[in-house]
């Protein structure tokens, strides 16, 4: 019991630190979005983590880290987090940080949806509220009636969610299989090489000016990698999830401090809607969970209600067919 909670805390402490390291990646894509696209600095972030990890394992003769028996897995959350993180940046660059951070946040309610749609998980009224509480805010965010609205920036914001929620499904199971390096490696190895065909035929040379912004964002992203690999395979979700949430505030203060961006009523409103939506969500999930622990405990011989899956806690087994 003891490990446990201390796996939990040292969890909790892990995502809290992601979400800073998260932002400060952020705010370098920003910050070169005069001179650098997100193919080339996802390019150039890449190949320098790649670098970093080769040469860990090259000074700790580490190479067993390497083999897998998921390549297929390996291969989908890498696709999936590249594509995730190539729309974040695009959406950084399109948008002030705040409205862009805020509408990426709706990925803990996509993922709610999903369960329904796809998993078809018995998603009841007080989840389903919060699905349409969360999209509400999105909207709200997203000012789609103002004059300066953004239908490109929000529609980026919304698919990179999208993705990212997948990222969560697919990190819980390979945690349970898988070394954090092994992840990692695989992700960065996958950046490096799909935005390398990029450069070949439309990427340019980094400036000497860009080689500090794109080294911190190697950093950041090594460190968002590992905390986010190792907590999520530490602790369950719904223990995690409302940390992530002090991504808003490093997110809000960094876009007042670099570039004096300072939200709106619409992206206040709209964001408080969406951590609302996505804490109502944990709440609800949690409770029932307690719920049916708390029935089998007490009467092992009646029936418990439906124990609610949270796709972040699928067995191995259930993606067994995009492993094949």
């Amino acid at each position: 019991m003891t490990q446990t909670i201390s796996n939990r805390a040292r969890a909790i402490i892990m995502v809290i630190l992601m979400c800073f390291a998260l932002q400060i990646m952020a705010a370098g894509a920003k910050y070169l979005k005069d001179s650098l696209n997100p193919f080339e600095i996802l390019f150039y972030r890449s190949n320098l983590c790649l670098i970093a990890m080769i040469l860990w394992m090259v000074v700790r003769n580490r190479f067993d880290f390497l083999k897998t028996h998921r390549p297929w897995g390996h291969l989908g959350r890498a696709f999936l987090g590249t594509t995730s993180i190539l729309l974040a940046f695009w959406a950084y660059q399109l948008m002030p940080m705040a409205q862009a951070l805020s509408l990426i946040l709706t990925a803990g309610i996509i993922i709610t949806a999903l369960s329904a749609l796809v998993l078809k998980e018995n998603v009841g009224i007080w989840r389903w509220s919060a699905v349409i509480l969360g999209f509400v805010g999105a909207l709200i965010v997203s000012q789609p009636n103002a004059d300066h609205f953004n239908a490109v920036g929000t529609a980026i914001a919304l698919v990179s969610a999208f993705f990212y929620a997948l990222v969560t499904l697919f990190l819980r199971t390979l945690g349970r299989t898988e070394n954090t390096f092994t992840t990692v490696f695989y992700f960065v190895l996958f950046g490096a090489v799909s935005s390398g065909f990029y450069m070949i035929w439309a990427g340019k040379l980094l400036h000497l000016t860009d080689i500090g912004p794109i080294l911190i964002i190697s950093i950041a992203t090594l460190a968002v990698q590992f905390l986010k690999t190792e907590a999520f395979s530490m602790a369950e979700s719904s223990v995690l999830a409302p940390f992530e949430y002090t991504t808003l505030i490093w997110g809000f203060l960094f876009g007042y401090l670099l570039w004096g961006d300072i939200p709106g009523p619409a992206v206040w409103i709209g964001s408080l809607l969406i951590v609302a939506a996505n804490f109502l969500i944990i709440w609800r999930e949690t409770h029932l969970r307690h719920r049916a622990t708390y029935t089998t405990d007490q009467h092992h011989d009646v029936l418990s209600p439906p124990h609610p899956v949270d796709p972040i806690d699928l067995p191995v087994h259930k993606h067994a067919g995009s492993e094949r």
